[in-house]
C-alpha cells in the first residue's frame, strides 16, 4: 500500500513480523500514514509530556512514577478492547535523551505464555472492580492487556505472571532513541512499551504525540 510518497507495506510487513516497526516521519509522511490507517479504524490524538506526581492524574503511570521510569504495559488496558496500533512520533526539533523500550509479548517463552492464558486478573477503572483475562478474544485473534497500574493478580497463575513476566519482557526490550521525526508504530494487541528512567533534572520537556487506531476488524499485520 502506498501514500503519496511513503510505501507503508514495509512498515505494515515488519510489525507483522516483530510488533513494532521505526521511522523518520516528516509532517507530509506522517499525515499520508495516518490517512492509510484511516481506512482501518477511528484515530485519535494524545500528547504525552513528563508529569511530576503532583501534576499528574492520581490512576496514571505519571501519577505514580512521577519523572522516574514507567514499566512496560499496554495502552488503554483498561478499556474492554485496547486500539490496535500506537503511533508514537517525536513532531519536535529536538533529541530526548530517555529513550523508549519495547518487547514483543511473543517471544516470551510458550510455558510462561501458557500460564498467562490461565491468568485471572481484577481490573479497576473508575472506582470500580472486575474480573478479566489477560488474553482478550477478538474474533479469530486475540490481544494481550497487561498494566501493573489497572490489574491486580486474582490467582495463582496471575501471581507467578507479575514475578517472572516484567523481567522476561526487559531481557527481550529493544531500545528507540527519540531523535527529530522519528517514530514508533506498535501493534498494542502483541507488544508491550516502558518509558526508561533518567537522571533526576533531565529531559523534562520530552513531548511525544500519540495516535491511536481503533481498530477491531482484521488487519493484514
Amino acid at each position: 500500500m502506498t501514500e503519496g510518497s511513503l510505501n507503508i507495506s514495509p512498515i505494515i510487513s515488519t510489525l507483522g513480523e516483530l510488533g513494532v516497526a521505526s521511522i523518520n516521519l516528516a509532517a507530509d509522511e506522517l499525515e499520508h500514514f495516518l490517512k492509510a490507517l484511516r481506512r482501518i479504524g477511528r484515530i485519535t490524538r494524545s500528547e504525552l509530556i513528563v508529569r511530576t506526581q503532583a501534576e499528574a492524574r492520581s490512576n496514571s503511570l505519571s501519577g505514580r512514577f512521577g519523572v522516574g521510569g514507567f514499566p512496560h504495559h499496554t495502552d488503554f488496558a483498561f478499556r474492554p478492547i485496547p486500539p490496535r496500533l500506537l503511533i508514537l512520533h517525536n513532531e519536535s526539533s529536538h533529541v530526548f535523551q530517555r529513550g523508549t523500550f519495547v518487547s514483543t509479548v511473543d517471544l516470551l517463552p510458550p510455558k510462561l505464555l501458557r500460564t498467562l492464558d490461565r491468568s485471572s486478573w481484577y481490573l479497576t477503572n473508575g472506582g470500580r472492580t472486575f474480573n478479566v483475562s489477560a488474553r482478550i478474544s477478538i474474533g479469530d485473534r486475540s490481544a494481550i492487556r497487561w498494566d501493573p497500574l489497572c490489574l491486580s493478580a486474582a490467582n495463582a497463575a496471575a501471581h507467578e505472571c507479575c514475578e517472572l513476566i516484567p523481567h522476561q519482557l526487559s531481557q527481550s526490550q529493544v531500545r528507540h532513541r527519540w531523535s527529530p521525526g522519528s517514530a514508533l508504530i506498535i501493534d498494542n494487541w502483541r507488544s508491550t512499551h516502558a518509558r526508561e528512567a533518567l537522571e533526576e533534572g533531565g529531559d523534562h520537556d520530552r513531548r511525544i504525540i500519540r495516535y491511536e487506531v481503533w481498530q477491531h476488524a482484521r488487519m493484514d499485520i
